[in-house]
């Protein structure tokens, strides 16, 4: 990746002396930037361009070329990757549009052009993109104006060239430096885990900014993630919602893409965000200390504000710890009216001297029982603004000497907030409310990094006895009685059970069992059993089981199955009554192999969406999952009752997650539902559905 921002050479390919030429752009860009290597325009028609000679061809350059920018006709971009090959240029940026987002005949030149990339070992970047910069070296390749940002430690990587021009706009208002920059398009063969994964060792890049559409490598994506401590920051757009309607399991259908995005990104450590603001808003805040605890100083020269700021803290369940006497003697000495409440948030309306100001935040940073400040200043631009730039210094001094966030909140005229963004890297904002967000955000980063994702626990285990049953059923609709089998190679415990082909041995199975016992259908081909009528309960004597069974198998031939399809009835004994929860496993296309839990029964679209968690996971993640439940509180029991066994459910988490990330075969399955009991009692799965893959792992690949 490092020929994409650091090249000595570069051929910029589109390039004409017409004045409406956008190739053209690109060596001015390149001016604007500095860049100090040479610069080899191309383009049919010759001529020059600002003292460039304009090469009919690549292969006219007659020198090694080591980055390619080609801004040329999407039908003539094969052709030009052919002659990037035989010329031995290895990395090419292709911003041409008119490929896959155009449909077939887009699709045909994307396989061509993907082709030719493989046969000559070039990586290229796009198409459908705006390329690269890169404010250290000079670089700067897109065909749109770029202004040049001031040099910082924070580089983007965006889908839209247009979006992620608005964030270099936004930083440079902000005042935040930045690093490099890559507009991927398409992404057809270099895309955003490339990216990440150079970035994350990039001396030059302190954090990174995603804007993103979509993913090519979730579970790389997040993989990578983990493993590094710098802050990644993703805005993921273009949001859809699942048809529950092709879902085999009721964990897939409980799934939508989203959510699925939302929960990797926060497994891993990502921040997520929906909006410009925010995404840039978090990329300040880590410019500044980490916030390392949940307790907040809050110093207002507004009371409202301060009452603003304190509810935030409030819902996103932040401290405010008492000041120290001290400091409230010092406010308290020059305050004019005496009408105010000394405290936290501390109001110092009634003060107007800056030095005060500071010697009060110098103080109460110090403090230990403080871990971040939340500071909002309110001044009229008509005083002294001096005074304000050495309060601004002091606070950027201080906070990196006692390496504790303070956040500046600046109200007065906006054109003296642009001032003061313009004049300090030191991150300022608007409002209290994203003050107080910004810790939040500084406070979710430092926590990932001090938990860093522990290691997978190992789980007793049979891998190869369920591989063997789940790779018999591919191309079947369901595992049927077998998925307890597989439940069994991971010791998930489950309800004892067997499956009678005739009424006689299932009036035998079910006298072993013990009365009263349940019983349901059994076939490989019926996935959705009580649609079709096919679980018995309750059943308390021989003559009740044979008239069960006798049903089941009519209901079974009522919805159109043949008797070829019918393979018996499972006989369970009825287990103890118990919270009804929802542990199953499914496989994204992006983020790979998934954990799920949810409230089961009636209730369990009633109390909210699933909790979702990429597998396999931690004893610690399986505890988060509980953790998140909608209504958790159930679970430490209400009226009377005892707490529930969650240690017993956490290991069901954890050995279901293993056992979907071990078994590639498996597409998705239910543990539907998983009953719960009194703290010691356990966790007991009472059915289970296994979706094998429609064909075989040696197929597709």
């Amino acid at each position: 990746m490092r020929g994409f921002f650091k090249p000595e050479s570069i051929a910029v390919v589109g390039v004409s002396p017409r004045e409406t030429n956008l190739g053209r752009r690109i060596l001015m860009n390149l001016h604007k930037y500095g860049f100090s290597g040479v610069i080899y325009p191309v383009g049919r028609s010759g001529g020059s361009f600002q003292g460039h000679l304009i090469y009919p061809s690549l292969t006219h350059i007659g020198r090694p070329v080591d980055l390619a920018v080609v801004l040329t006709p999407a039908v003539t971009v094969p052709d030009v990757l052919r002659e990037c090959g035989e010329l031995g240029i290895r990395r090419v940026i292709v911003e041409s549009g008119g490929f896959a987002e155009l449909g077939q005949d887009g699709l045909v030149l994307s396989a061509k052009a993907l082709a030719i990339a493989e046969e000559y070992g070039i990586r290229f970047m796009g198409p459908n993109g705006i390329g690269t910069a890169d404010v250290h070296s000079g670089l700067c390749v897109p065909f749109a104006e770029m202004a040049k940002p001031r040099p910082g430690g924070v580089s983007i990587v965006t889908q839209s060239g247009g979006v992620g021009m608005q964030l270099m706009m936004q930083f440079e208002a902000e005042a935040v430096g930045v690093a490099k920059f890559a507009s991927i398009g398409n992404k057809l063969n270099v895309d955003e885990v490339d990216l990440l994964e150079f970035l994350i060792d990039d001396p030059e890049t302190s954090q990174l900014v995603f804007y993103l559409e979509s993913f090519s490598r979730g579970e790389e994506f997040c993989r990578l993630v983990a493993s590094s401590d710098k802050p990644v920051i993703v805005h993921k757009s273009n949001t859809s919602r699942m048809s529950s309607s092709i879902a085999a399991s009721h964990t897939t259908a409980m799934l939508s893409d989203d959510r699925v995005v939302d929960a990797a990104l926060a497994q891993c450590g990502a921040l997520r965000t929906r909006t410009m603001r925010s995404a840039v808003d978090a990329a300040k805040i880590f410019s500044i200390p980490p916030m390392k605890g949940r307790r907040v100083g809050v110093i207002s020269r507004s009371g409202g504000n301060a009452v603003i700021a304190a509810d935030v803290c409030a819902e996103r369940g932040f401290a405010l710890p008492n000041f120290d006497k001290h400091v409230l003697d010092l406010a308290a000495r020059h305050v004019r009216a005496g009408v105010i409440k000394l405290q936290n948030p501390l109001d110092l309306g009634d003060v107007f001297d800056m030095d005060t100001y500071k010697k009060v935040l110098s103080d109460i940073v110090r403090q230990p029982q403080i871990d971040g400040i939340v500071f909002l200043l309110t001044y009229s631009s008509t005083q002294d603004p001096a005074a304000a730039d050495s309060l601004v210094d002091h606070i950027e001094q201080i906070a990196a000497k006692h390496e504790k966030p303070i956040v500046l909140v600046l109200q007065t005229w906006p054109h003296e907030t642009a001032r003061m963004k313009q004049r300090s890297p030191f991150p300022i904002f608007e409002t209290a409310e994203e003050g107080v967000e910004a810790l939040y955000v500084s406070y979710r980063g430092e926590t990932h990094r001090k938990q860093r994702r522990a290691r997978v626990p190992k789980v007793s285990a049979k891998p190869e006895t369920a591989r063997r049953l789940v790779e018999a059923a591919i191309g079947l609709p369901h595992l049927g009685a077998k998925a307890f089998d597989v439940l069994d190679a991971y010791e998930i415990v489950r309800v004892p059970g067997q499956v009678a082909t005739s009424k006689a041995e299932a009036v035998r199975l079910a006298e072993r069992a013990g009365y009263p016992v349940v019983m349901k259908i059994e076939s490989a081909f019926a996935v959705h059993k009580t649609e079709l009528s096919g679980v018995k309960i309750g059943l308390k004597n021989a003559a009740e089981v044979k008239a069960a069974f006798d049903e089941i198998k009519n209901n079974l031939f009522k919805a159109g199955y043949r008797p070829s399809e019918f393979e018996g009835v499972l006989v369970q004994p009825m287990a103890d009554r118990g919270l009804e929860l929802i542990v199953g496993a499914s496989r994204d296309r992006d983020f790979g192999p998934l954990v799920i839990l949810g409230w089961g029964g009636i209730v369990a679209e009633a109390l909210g969406p699933p909790i979702i968690r990429m597998a396999p996971i931690t004893k610690r993640d399986a505890m988060g999952m509980i953790d998140q439940l909608p209504a958790r509180g159930i679970l430490n029991g209400i009226r009377g009752n005892p707490p529930y066994d969650v240690d017993a459910l956490a290991d069901v988490l954890v050995r279901t997650a293993r056992l979907i990330a071990d078994q590639e075969a498996i597409a998705e399955m239910d543990l539907n539902p998983v009953r719960l009991y009194a703290k010691g009692k356990g966790a007991l799965a009472l059915d289970a559905r296994i979706i094998p893959r429609k064909e075989s792992l040696s197929k597709k690949s």
